[in-house]
């Protein structure tokens, strides 16, 4: 972005109105350009290039020179009660009223978000494939698909029948969920795959259902599938909500 944008859009923030001090005073709390030792200069030399009624207009006529030593948007009327006002505010006093009202206070990062969490926990089901166990962005828990392994015995037969393996899946995602501090309360949503999906579908249910009170069941998806890893009947993976925490 040049030089020109920047100004045009501060003049607008500072509401249609700016003094060169007020517009050095808003662009060094809001740009995220690097600054050069010669930048108000630079600044003051831009709105004469783009400003009609300046010595120096060799450009686009972007900038007016209005009175009392304000410079506004070309083609915008400006209250001359506004000028008068705004004169009897220091440069700094101008800015600040303008970012209290953006609700920012210095440069407008934003929050800063924290990097997301990678778990693999050796109490854990064996994985099956190269994958975390779970994943934690912002507060949001996302659980990888779990089999009806066992963590104790990875290498051991799987559970006959749909709802065997159905709660010993579901007994994998309530562990790493308690690795981490949580539970099957914290759970928001399931996706739930089946590869045998209209002769195991009820009784899938009957097992899934007894982990979850019938007043906070998780939003879930079913889908009947092919095929799954290691000759699983179900896999289900879930996405959990951490509580916030009290400030």
């Amino acid at each position: 972005m040049r030089w020109v944008d920047d100004i045009y859009e501060a003049i607008m923030e500072l509401g249609g109105a700016a003094r060169h001090e007020d517009l050095y005073a808003y662009l060094e709390q809001t740009t995220t350009r690097e600054l050069s030792p010669s930048w108000r200069s630079i600044v003051r030399r831009t709105i004469g290039d783009h400003a009609k009624d300046s010595d120096h207009f060799r450009g686009t006529e972007l900038f007016s020179h209005l009175d009392r030593g304000f410079w506004g948007v070309a083609g915008e009327d400006i209250d001359p009660d506004f000028i008068r006002a705004r004169e009897a505010l220091t440069p700094e006093e101008v800015v600040e009223t303008v970012l209290v009202r953006q609700h920012v206070r210095s440069k407008p990062a934003g929050k800063k978000q924290r990097e997301p969490e990678f778990h693999l926990f050796a109490k854990g089901p064996r994985p099956v494939a190269p994958f975390s166990h779970a994943v934690e962005a912002e507060g949001w828990v996302i659980l990888t698909g779990q089999m009806p392994t066992d963590p104790d015995a990875p290498d051991a037969a799987l559970p006959r029948g749909i709802e065997a393996q159905t709660r010993r899946v579901m007994d994998n995602l309530a562990l790493i969920l308690g690795e981490m501090g949580l539970d099957l309360s914290h759970v928001v949503q399931c996706r739930c795959y089946l590869t045998e999906f209209e002769r195991d579908y009820a009784a899938f249910n009957d097992a899934y259902q007894s982990y979850f009170p019938a007043d906070r069941r998780p939003a879930r998806t079913t889908v009947g599938v092919t095929a799954l890893a290691v000759g699983a009947l179900v896999e289900i993976d879930c996405l959990a909500r951490r509580p916030e925490q009290a400030p």
